[in-house]
């Protein structure tokens, strides 16, 4: 287990997100990614449900970012591992976390052997139509946008300067 995120909706539902590596073979780069919903006046964190597909396995060390709008549904954000590819993938549940739907925002196609540590972070408007992302992708920032509740995506780089050791880093 590793990498915990914790989150809170409008009606008291706090969502506790985990990469767990309970479904994957040993000396994997990628893994499983968990949640668990804790209602208001609850005593204990429900069912661990995973969050992603096998398809959309989550990069084994970056932070994943949760967020809500205020109709109660959770969003997860967290950084994809297929063949050693790392996007940028979104999920959300509309059920207080019983099932999970979703997939990629990006199509960077950043491969690397590794993990560059670093998961997106995530904001939600308080309608769930306004999704936004930003990353790290290589030597620069990128960042995605919705206006529709997080069916399409504009992507884009983001003009923020780096230390250059960092960049050359990269």
């Amino acid at each position: 287990v590793d990498c915990p995120t914790i989150g809170a909706d409008k009606q008291g539902d706090l969502i506790g997100v985990w990469i767990d590596g309970r479904d994957e073979d040993r000396g994997s780069a990628s893994a499983g990614l968990y949640a668990a919903v804790l209602p208001p006046g609850g005593k204990a964190f429900g069912k661990n449900v995973r969050v992603n597909s096998a398809k959309a396995a989550a990069c084994a060390c970056c932070f994943p970012s949760v967020a809500a709008d205020d109709s109660g549904r959770l969003w997860v954000a967290f950084r994809g591992e297929q063949d050693d590819v790392r996007e940028i993938q979104l999920f959300a549940t509309s059920d207080r976390g019983a099932t999970f739907k979703g997939g990629p925002v990006s199509a960077d196609h950043w491969k690397m052997q590794g993990c560059p540590m670093a998961g997106p972070a995530l904001a939600v408007a308080p309608d769930g139509k306004t999704v936004a992302l930003a990353w790290r992708f290589k030597d620069k920032m990128r960042a995605a946008l919705s206006r529709d509740g997080g069916k399409k995506f504009a992507d884009f780089d983001l003009a923020i300067a780096q230390h250059p050791d960092y960049a050359e880093a990269w």
